[in-house]
C-alpha cells in the first residue's frame, strides 16, 4: 500500500506542477526582496519553472524508487537520464547567472547542488558503498516525499503572496529557510555515505 500511495503522490504532484505552469505569466517578473548589505532580486517566473522542474525530478525519483528493479541496463538508463535532466534543468548556465544577486546564493545554487548530487548517485556505479545504498539508506522514499511536499507548499505560498494574501518578503525568507533546512538535513544524512565514497 505505501508504494501505491507514493506513486499517487508523485502523479498528483506532477499534475499540480503542470497545471501551475499555465499561470506563471501572472507572477511578477521579479521583486526586490533586499537592497543591503547585498541585493536580492528573485526572478519569480524562472524560479517557478525551476521549482516545477524539481517537482518533476522528485516525482520521477519517487516512482523509480517504488518500481526499481535489478536490471542493470534499466538502472544505467535511469541514472544517466536523471543526471542529464539535473544538468540541463538545475545547473545554471554561466552566462545567465548573476553572482551579485543574492537569490543565486539563497536558492539557485543550493537547489542545483542538492538535486544534481542526488542525480549523480542514481548512477549504478556510485549508488552503493560498504552496505549503504543511496536510494535505500541515505535519501529514502520518506525523504523524497517530504521534500516533494515542501516544494508544493512553498509554491502554493508564493501563489498566495503574488495575489497579495501574504507578504512577499516574508514568504521569500520563509521559503529560503525551508530550502536551507532541507539542504542541511540531507547533508547530515549523506555525510557518512559520502565520506565512505571518498575514503
Amino acid at each position: 500500500m505505501p508504494n501505491v500511495l507514493s506513486i499517487l503522490a508523485a502523479i498528483a504532484s506532477v499534475v499540480t506542477a503542470s497545471s501551475g505552469m499555465s499561470i506563471v505569466d501572472q507572477a511578477p517578473k521579479q521583486t526586490i526582496v533586499m537592497e543591503r548589505p547585498f541585493r536580492v532580486v528573485p526572478p519569480h517566473r524562472d524560479a517557478f519553472k525551476r521549482t516545477a522542474s524539481s517537482i518533476y525530478y522528485l516525482s520521477a525519483r519517487t516512482c523509480w524508487n517504488t518500481l526499481a528493479n535489478n536490471n542493470d541496463a534499466l538502472n544505467w538508463i535511469w541514472g544517466i537520464s536523471a543526471l542529464c535532466y539535473a544538468i540541463i534543468k538545475f545547473i545554471p548556465n554561466p552566462r545567465d547567472v548573476d553572482l551579485t544577486n543574492g537569490n543565486t546564493w539563497v536558492f539557485v545554487i543550493p537547489m542545483a547542488a542538492g538535486l544534481t548530487v542526488d542525480a549523480l548517485f542514481q548512477l549504478p556505479l556510485l549508488q552503493c558503498n560498504d552496505g549503504l545504498c543511496w536510494n535505500e539508506d541515505v535519501i529514502t522514499q520518506i525523504d523524497l516525499l517530504w521534500v516533494l511536499l515542501s516544494g508544493l507548499v512553498v509554491a502554493f505560498v508564493f501563489t498566495l503572496a503574488f495575489r497579495g494574501v501574504l507578504d512577499l518578503r516574508r514568504c521569500y525568507w520563509g521559503a529560503a529557510l525551508v530550502v536551507h533546512a532541507i539542504v542541511a538535513y540531507l547533508i547530515a544524512k549523506a555525510f557518512p555515505f559520502l565520506r565512505k565514497q571518498v575514503l
